[in-house]
């Protein structure tokens, strides 16, 4: 490699630091502990809100003669814009801090709906996982996965990407947009299920659109990630290249409030699962040993 891998570790745990994440050294076990049922109940919202939304649905459906069409429909938005921010507090309350990884293909807008969804969940930070590793290795100039690919390499990219993914995994409160070659890493992959895992997915054409690249590009990734990315814990498919980013983020919110209400035994499945894949990697990793060591000592 042509950089330290520890001081790449440490370089991405000050531009961390530096960019005011806070580190949760007291959390044991996966995140996704949020999905157990012993948590406190998901239908748990503050009754002010949930009367308020009732009262203004109610009226602005009602339609009393003494409002005008203008103020009926501006009663409806408001009536629908409170029923969202309950949503959102609810899956608030849900997670328990627990941390959102995004990913996708090239062209997802996963750094666009990220930010979205912190400002949504106000106490939630956004980091982009290619941005604090540009910083990390001494190239800030290097902000896509492309650019810092082509300037370090396929595999020292990847070593890097699981020093930042190493000092993330720990924090509570984040929304982080990951490159959609974290899943071609078991390890890495393995990190980011740590957390609460959303795949934003759409069609072809809309992704080559805006990520540059050719249909082709597109759907070749796809056909090469695509039994790896159907792991992820929640998918949010993109109907629409002009739907607000805030109707975005509020969809993908309730993609993962939905999940985590239909099915809460998932928790153990998930565990079992991230446990088995890392029994896997080590597997592979002393297979690998070996074989480099093969013929020392003669």
């Amino acid at each position: 490699m042509r950089f330290s891998l520890l001081g790449a570790t440490l370089a991405a745990a000050l531009c961390l630091c530096m960019l005011g994440a806070v580190q949760s050294f007291g959390v044991s076990g996966p995140a996704l502990s949020a999905f157990s049922p012993s948590r406190t109940p998901l239908c748990h919202r503050r009754r002010g809100n949930s009367m308020t939304n009732a009262a203004l649905s109610l009226r602005a459906q009602m339609g009393t003669e003494d409002l005008s069409e203008e103020d009926k429909e501006k009663g409806k938005a408001l009536g629908a814009a409170w029923i969202k921010n309950d949503k959102v507090n609810e899956c608030k309350q849900a997670l328990q801090g627990s941390s959102i990884y995004l990913f996708g293909l090239p062209g997802c807008r996963s750094k666009e709906i990220g930010l979205a969804i912190a400002r949504r969940l106000e106490t939630y930070r956004f980091l982009d996982v290619v941005e604090v590793m540009g910083p990390a290795v001494g190239k800030p100039e290097f902000v896509t996965s492309d650019a810092l690919i082509k300037e370090l390499g396929e595999e020292d990219f990847r070593q890097v990407e699981t020093a930042v993914l190493d000092q993330i995994q720990g924090m509570v409160r984040c929304v982080i947009s990951c490159d959609p070659g974290v899943v071609r890493e078991r390890m890495n992959w393995s990190k980011i299920q740590q957390g609460i895992v959303v795949k934003i997915q759409a069609d072809t054409k809309q992704l080559a659109f805006r990520s540059g690249k050719s249909e082709e590009d597109i759907e070749a990734m796809e056909e090469e990630l695509k039994e790896l990315m159907e792991q992820a814990d929640v998918k949010y498919t993109l109907d629409a290249d002009d739907m607000p980013l805030d109707a975005l983020a509020t969809g993908v919110l309730e993609s993962i409030l939905g999940t985590m209400q239909q099915n809460p035994p998932k928790r153990k499945e998930w565990e079992e699962k991230h446990q088995q894949q890392m029994s896997e990697w080590e597997k592979e990793q002393s297979k690998k040993g070996k074989k480099e060591n093969k013929g020392f000592g003669k």
